[in-house]
């Protein structure tokens, strides 16, 4: 102990003892800020070229967007649920009965991009193009914009969407190939 004691009065440390622990002197040194102990990833990322950084690509919103975002910015789940309830949905058609008519009714086949494959019925003088495609959508959860093509030709054009499927001269059964 007295080794100690006559350490802490070199110190100018109180005379009879010492407060602390020994670990914890600082010895004359100056006390220093704990450093932390991880260190958490504040960077945008590195790009190896071509396109920016994800975080670095601003959006391009349209007025409208804008003019939400300024009014509901705020709340972020009502934003989202004026936004989901914005974009389009994609309704398909019932399929014919099993009484229906089979001169009314055409089986369709479709090869899909992913290599799968569907097939369902179609009333050939109710339902249309768009309803095929729609009915693809609907399945396989889809979005984007697909085109229909039939003996390698592309038959789903804008002008042909909107027409029967007895109009566009489609027999009762049917195989077409999805394609983007």
């Amino acid at each position: 102990m007295k080794t100690f004691e006559a350490e802490d009065r070199a110190n100018g440390g109180e005379e009879g003892g010492f407060k602390g622990t020994v670990l914890n002197r600082g010895a004359g040194k100056v006390a220093q800020a704990e450093e932390p102990k991880f260190q958490s990833f504040g960077g945008a990322g590195v790009s190896l070229g071509g396109a920016p950084a994800i975080s670095q690509q601003q959006p391009q919103l349209s007025q409208e967007e804008e003019a939400m975002m300024a009014q509901y910015g705020d709340d972020p789940e009502l934003l989202a649920a004026i936004q989901a309830s914005m974009t389009p949905t994609v309704v398909c058609t019932a399929e014919p009965a099993a009484d229906c008519d089979p001169a009314l009714v055409c089986e369709v086949q479709l090869r899909c991009p992913d290599g799968s494959t569907l097939r369902r019925r179609f009333h050939r003088e109710k339902d249309t193009l768009q309803d095929i495609l729609n009915y693809f959508k609907v399945e396989k959860k889809e979005t984007s914009n697909f085109n229909l093509m039939a003996m390698r030709k592309v038959i789903s054009t804008p002008d042909n969407l909107s027409k029967s499927l007895a109009a566009m001269n489609i027999g009762k059964r049917e195989a077409f190939i999805v394609t983007n």
